[in-house]
Order: C-alpha cells, then sequence, then structure tokens
C-alpha cells in the first residue's frame, strides 16, 4: 500500500502583499500632501507660473528661497474659510439640545395641567358627595 500525505494548502506570501498595499498608501499620501501644499489658482491667475513646492529631495538652498512664498500664500487665505463652517457645526450641534429642552418644558407644563384638572375634579366629587347627605 501507498501512504499519501495530507494535502497541506499553500500560504500566499502575505509580506509581498503587505508591500504592495503600503507602497499604493504611500503614493496616495504624497498625492494628497502634494495637493494640500500647493496653492490654487483662479480663472485670473492662470497665466502666472505657480511657485514649485519644495519637497524632501530638493537641495537645501532652492527650498530657503522658495519657502516664504509658499507659507505665505496659501495659509493666510484658507483660515477664515475653516472657521465658517465651524460655526455653522456648533449651531448644528447645540439645536438638538435645545429642541429636547423645549420638548421637556412642553411635557412638564402638560403634566402640571394634567394634576391641576385632576385636583379640581377631585374637590368638585369630594363636594358632590358631601352635599347629598
Amino acid at each position: 500500500m501507498a501512504t499519501s500525505k495530507p494535502a497541506t494548502p499553500k500560504k500566499a506570501a502575505p509580506a509581498a502583499a503587505v508591500k504592495k498595499a503600503a507602497s499604493e498608501i504611500k503614493g496616495r499620501v504624497k498625492a494628497a500632501s502634494k495637493a494640500l501644499t500647493t496653492p490654487t489658482t483662479t480663472a485670473a491667475s492662470t497665466t502666472k507660473k505657480a511657485t514649485p513646492v519644495p519637497t524632501k529631495k530638493a537641495s537645501a538652498t532652492p527650498a530657503k528661497k522658495a519657502a516664504p512664498a509658499a507659507k505665505a500664500a496659501p495659509t493666510k487665505k484658507a483660515a477664515p474659510a475653516a472657521k465658517a463652517p465651524a460655526k455653522k457645526a456648533a449651531l448644528f450641534a447645540i439645536l438638538p439640545f435645545c429642541i429636547v429642552f423645549v420638548i421637556t418644558g412642553l411635557e412638564l407644563a402638560i403634566a402640571i395641567l394634567q394634576a391641576y384638572v385632576f385636583s379640581i375634579l377631585v374637590i368638585i366629587y369630594f363636594n358632590d358627595i358631601l352635599a347629598t347627605h
């Protein structure tokens, strides 16, 4: 009789898949950071050339010259636009709490009204009992 070995499933090389995924993520992060650091151009300024954004691979001398121009333009104009949505978000975050307090107040007012009506009915009932005897 011939003995057969049990079949073992072949494992895929996870290291290669991890390296491939890591390189894709690095590429996406680099593209996103490049998109965030480049200044946006309007229709009026399309004829002007945008100053290149220095990267880590660039030499130290051009990076120092281009850094002040890159810092001044995009950051100061983007800050006021970011504050307006934050105020709207804060308003919408507070709105549900205000609605809860208003509804709770209405329920409290209804409970007080129900207690008043019940007490008046009890007084009328007792008055009728005492008047008949």
